[in-house]
């Protein structure tokens, strides 16, 4: 036993290296398909293949730290662009009206590829506090991009086309809410992950045991980070004192079902 234990150790950083000379230049393929292509399509699917391909069973052998470049130094900040760019290519009725399809499945890939490998990959991520945060606080400032003005919401009652020739202006309307709800719904699911993992607590409660020891150490209250950034999500005004509320009663439950 004395001696396989080394060698066990040897081939799974032996392994952990092959992943990251090989491995990691084809996801590094992906990310770029998915944010130079001129072809809806081609993004589509690189967004989705490159998704899958991190919280395949390979990225468990992939080393801590490049995990955690991995989601910081492409997965976050591609999303993140993507969002800008369709949200952008939106703006021209004419243009949108023909390609709002293509625009919402792209967005729905983008946040998955946000919020997927991330809680995919949460426990190996907090063993490693300071990065854990600086991923988490990355999500949270793509987030804000997308989540930080509400969105127009038609008033008139008439028919979707009564105003808008052709209905336009309100297909990007609703363009735009159902991703913001897309993306505020994940959102809200990885903070009540974090909360039962004892990351995170309900606004103006304390932890106890190693959660609580998490959420504080550092010098950076994650929980109050966390709000702080939600806070200035104006999207998720209507929803944040809900989420306080269900996040403050999950972490009652944890510290009850630890003690």
């Amino acid at each position: 036993n004395s001696i396989e234990m080394p060698m066990v150790a040897r081939e799974e950083e032996d392994l952990g290296g092959v992943l990251v000379t090989c491995w990691l230049p084809v996801l590094e393929g992906m990310a770029d398909a998915a944010r130079k292509s001129r072809y809806p399509s081609v993004r589509q699917h690189a967004l989705s293949m490159l998704t899958d391909a991190i919280i395949d069973r390979h990225g468990r052998d992939v080393p801590k730290d490049e995990l955690c470049g991995i989601l910081d130094r492409i997965c976050i900040p591609l999303a993140g662009s993507r969002m800008v760019d369709l949200l952008r290519s939106g703006t021209d009725p004419a243009e949108h009206h023909h390609h709002v399809e293509e625009i919402m499945i792209e967005l729905e890939l983008c946040i998955s590829l946000i919020f997927k490998p991330f809680l995919h990959h949460l426990r190996t991520l907090l063993t490693m506090r300071e990065e854990f945060v600086a991923i988490w606080m990355s999500m949270l400032g793509v987030m804000t991009e997308l989540l930080g003005e509400e969105v127009v919401r038609p008033t008139h009652g008439g028919t979707e086309g009564d105003d808008y020739p052709g209905g336009h202006a309100m297909t990007r309307d609703k363009l735009l809410l159902t991703t913001k709800e897309l993306g505020s719904e994940h959102l809200r699911n990885a903070i009540m992950v974090l909360v039962a993992s004892g990351v995170l607590r309900g606004e103006g409660k304390t932890s106890s045991g190693d959660g609580g020891s998490f959420a504080r150490g550092g010098g950076e209250d994650v929980s109050a980070l966390t709000w702080n950034a939600i806070g200035r999500m104006k999207f998720c005004r209507q929803y944040v004192e809900e989420w306080k509320q269900s996040a403050s009663a999950e972490g009652g439950e944890a510290g009850t079902s630890e003690g």
